[in-house]
């Protein structure tokens, strides 16, 4: 068996029974960069911090190749509509580093054959995922909106942040 990666619990494998995987991948980052009009003059760029990075894979289910097409699909999508953040691997490696998480953006699913009892043997299925968390981003357990600002608590205590 050889494994290419997975997203939770889904494998991408290739052995004598399974072959789940997928022929492309892209990814792409951004920045966050604010804009400070200036009068009679152009803008002036400031870096805010980095953007989101984001990852769609194309997937191609084949029940022939020993793929539970109509299960794996059912697991993409609650992965997806429950919000759940998950281990991107690929090649041994965890994307984003060892403590990223990543979140469905979305599933968009095309089922292309069917059996005779019209079941789903083949599909193609698209996920586009967003980098969720690193081990260095910051987690709210909850906020509240105050007339000074923006209160927020954290695991290192309450931080209060203007919005003037």
């Amino acid at each position: 068996m050889a494994k290419i990666g997975s997203l939770g619990d889904v494998t991408f494998e290739t052995s004598s029974n399974l072959i789940r995987t997928f022929s492309e991948w892209t990814e792409s980052v951004s920045a966050r960069i604010g804009s400070h009009e200036i009068g009679g003059g152009m803008p002036v760029l400031e870096f805010n911090g980095p953007g989101t990075t984001a990852v769609d894979i194309p997937v191609t289910l084949h029940a022939a190749l020993g793929v539970d097409v109509e299960g794996d699909i059912s697991i993409l999508k609650r992965y997806c509509q429950q919000g759940q953040l998950l281990l991107l691997m690929l090649a041994g490696k965890f994307i984003g580093g060892s403590g990223a998480r990543w979140m469905l953006e979305s599933v968009s699913v095309s089922r292309k054959q069917f059996n005779a009892r019209g079941e789903a043997i083949i599909a193609e299925v698209s996920l586009a995922l967003k980098l969720a968390r690193t081990k260095d981003t910051p987690t709210l357990s909850s906020s509240t909106i105050t007339k000074a600002g923006v209160k927020t608590r954290t695991k290192a205590g309450v931080k209060t942040r203007r919005t003037a």
